[in-house]
């Protein structure tokens, strides 16, 4: 094995904007918001951003153990936990004032 050091990004397979990001978010939760692309130039902000910057697995793939799935899969996987762990929403019962 090749020496460990240095930093690890440890990102999911494939790529994706910002918003393709949120658009896979509302699609996997059956929402349907109005929602457009921008770009980093179109918005004024403090930092200088590239214009193109996706996060690279490549130091875990030099140690063989590049392993994430798709962002896709990973975003299925942690929306289908996270509506498990929710609590379940209950009405008031009629007559009775919501807490």
């Amino acid at each position: 094995m090749a020496e460990a050091y240095g930093t690890y990004h440890a990102t999911c397979q494939g790529e994706c904007s910002w918003y393709q990001f949120a658009a896979e978010i509302f699609r996997q939760s059956g929402l349907d918001p109005e929602l457009g692309p921008t770009t980093s130039a179109e918005r004024i902000t403090p930092a200088r951003r590239p214009p193109y910057s996706v996060l690279e697995n490549r130091n875990l793939q030099r140690q063989g153990i590049d392993v994430m799935p798709h962002w896709k899969e990973a975003l299925r996987h942690y929306l289908h936990e996270r509506s498990a762990q929710a609590p379940t929403p209950t009405l008031p019962q009629r007559g009775r004032a919501i807490e």
